[in-house]
């Protein structure tokens, strides 16, 4: 099934709709937003699209308009045309409205799905068209460009108030031709070739053209902030249910960081996450009191409560808007609510927070309130080097959130003693912490323990190919920042290869950056992961061996530092590799810093530790 909205107006949330390398092709593609005299838009689209594989007639084969209590849909057709020329209508009785589950801050809650009578072939051209009326609950919105289907004729419009229609081009516009007229901007292009999707790209900015657009006078994070804090200044303010489970929770706790860690840990593990979001209540939160009685509710209103709870413990807390993402950011210069999914908190920076691993930026401690683990002191990637609008009234301020690379850690020991055959066999030792470790400590609290033994032994094999595990044990430590040790026993055969004195092996590596052709002709930022890997091979060698040859790399720039180490002491051996990303997003101007890194990496992992007697 084919979504319209892939883009969201208002939540921009990208629905997926990544093509391949045979994907369908746009003969038509027009899309327009009007904005009306009191805030509404109308919004009209019109697709023709070829069906060029048998994956085409899958997903073109219903197509699905996206709405919810605030989406009127005014009109909605289609028809087909098959390679012989007859033509095929949409099923009449089967104008059927389906729910789906929303990621956003404002949430979809359900869409129009039309179906065709008959099944279609390779080659038909399907043709849709809808138009709905939009009631804005902010003055601002998106418009997805295009995708990576081919594009054969594009033309998108928008038309707002002539003194006060603003835009913004974001992403790649190659081959776009822009036209502004007074309360107009309109976009046309021809014959966009087919696009194959680029490896960590940007999920939702820089990858593909986005049209952002607002009809406000100079809107300004504070303007949006203000906005926000007014639909929470409509909440009842009588919450002393709240206020009197705050003092129960801190009761006889003086210090002030034990404080926070108890109401943070009440309002992750007491109050369950559930995201029931109707018309304007995808952005205004339910009250505190009303989220403590029922003990659910979704971000916005775990991060109320919690708020609450904390200022009548004395510690002042401000609401976030973040997008909540591995691979997305808001555009940090165009002020709008568009971008955002997600809430957390900002506790105000205090002395005592003077702690080297918190999450602090701005003057602000970052808390995510619908984390089951890791309390105060750890924020998990997805919400690292993001954007956060901290709502304080006209005092609000976007904050680039800190990346804390040491969150995520991985830790690879393999202590093994070599045969005079060439065997290696002995003791691995592999330590995450982070969110691999809490995804890991989910799994173990539900999964079978032989799923689990299952599982471990897979993750092994990846990083030691062909050897045998045995004995695999695990330890788990549910603090302040997650963390799972796995145990296993490993024997592999002819670890060391060659004869005579030209001997030589490879140890495992845990790679963290991309290969350098990622790189090349790129013109859009790569997204990475925050990390901190280091693998460690100790073996003994049997006596009368010929010695390693030692060496020494090392690399450190702006996106994070890798060194390797090859040393021997009698007759062990030690390989160390350490690898830091300090960075998640990284621009074009950046990347032969990057490509520094990533050199240093792979060409150690592809070259062979050798022995070598002296001459």
């Amino acid at each position: 099934m084919r979504s319209v909205w892939s883009w969201c107006f208002l939540s921009a949330v990208l629905v997926s709709t990544a093509g391949t390398s045979d994907a369908a092709t746009y003969l038509k593609r027009n899309i327009i937003h009007e904005v009306g005299d009191d805030g509404s838009v109308i919004e009209q689209f019109e697709y023709m699209v070829r069906l060029d594989s048998d994956a085409d007639l899958e997903e073109w084969s219903s197509h699905a308009v996206y709405l919810n209590d605030n989406i009127e849909l005014q009109s909605f057709d289609g028809s087909a045309v098959k390679p012989d020329g007859t033509s095929v209508l949409i099923d009449p009785k089967r104008h059927d409205e389906i729910a789906y589950p929303g990621a956003a801050l404002h949430s979809s809650d359900r869409y129009r799905v039309a179906s065709f009578l008959h099944p279609l072939p390779v080659g038909s051209v399907v043709r849709f068209q809808a138009t709905v009326k939009h009631k804005a609950y902010y003055p601002s919105g998106a418009i997805e460009i295009y995708d990576s289907d081919a594009v054969e004729d594009l033309h998108v419009e928008v038309h707002g108030p002539a003194d006060r229609l603003q835009w913004k081009l974001d992403g790649l516009a190659d081959g776009l031709e822009i036209e502004e007229r007074d309360g107009a901007v309109i976009l046309t292009a021809k014959s966009i070739p087919k696009s194959d999707p680029l490896r960590r790209a940007p999920s939702g900015r820089a990858r593909f053209p986005i049209l952002r657009y607002s009809w406000s006078d100079d809107v300004s994070w504070q303007d949006v902030g203000t906005w926000y804090q007014g639909l929470v200044a409509e909440l009842p303010v009588d919450s002393a249910v709240v206020r009197a489970e705050a003092r129960t929770r801190i009761k006889g706790i003086e210090n002030e960081w034990d404080r926070l860690n108890r109401l943070v840990e009440y309002a992750q593990k007491d109050i369950r996450y559930v995201a029931v979001e109707v018309g304007v209540g995808g952005y205004k939160p339910s009250p505190a009191g009303e989220t403590y009685e029922r003990k659910w509710g979704d971000c916005k209103d775990k991060a109320t409560l919690l708020i609450e709870m904390l200022n009548e413990a004395g510690i002042t807390a401000h609401p976030a808007l973040i997008q909540s993402s591995m691979r997305g950011r808001v555009d940090p210069e165009f002020p709008s609510n568009v971008g955002f999914n997600h809430v957390i908190v900002a506790v105000e920076e205090q002395p005592w927070m003077e702690q080297e691993t918190l999450a602090l930026a701005g003057g602000y401690l970052f808390v995510d309130p619908t984390q089951t683990r890791g309390l105060a002191q750890w924020l998990g990637p997805q919400t690292q080097d993001k954007h956060a609008l901290v709502v304080r009234g006209n005092e609000s301020e976007l904050v680039l959130t800190p990346t804390k690379e040491e969150f995520e850690r991985r830790r690879l020991v393999a202590s093994l003693t070599v045969s005079p055959g060439g065997t290696a066999s002995g003791r691995i030792e592999y330590e995450v912490s982070g969110s691999f470790a809490a995804s890991y400590l989910d799994q173990l609290e539900t999964a079978a323990e032989d799923r689990t033994d299952e599982d471990i032994r897979g993750l092994i094999d990846n990083m030691f190919p062909g050897a045998q595990v045995n004995s695999v044990a695990w330890e788990t430590f549910d603090e302040a920042i997650p963390r799972i040790l796995l145990k296993a026993h490993i024997r592999m055969e002819h670890a060391i290869e060659g004869t005579n004195e030209r001997k030589s092996f490879r140890v495992t590596t845990l790679a963290r950056t991309p290969e350098t052709a990622v790189l090349t002709e790129r013109k859009i930022p790569i997204v990475l992961t925050p990390v901190d890997s280091e693998m460690t091979w100790r073996l003994r060698m049997p006596n009368g061996w010929c010695p390693v040859r030692a060496r020494e790399v090392s690399v450190e720039n702006a996106i994070g530092s890798y060194t390797e180490t090859v040393t021997q002491e009698a007759s062990m051996i030690e390989v160390r590799r350490n690898i830091r990303v300090e960075q998640r997003w990284i621009d074009p101007g950046e990347f032969e810093a990057l490509r520094e890194l990533s050199l240093a990496e792979h060409r150690s992992n592809k070259r062979r530790i050798r022995l070598r007697c002296p001459e």
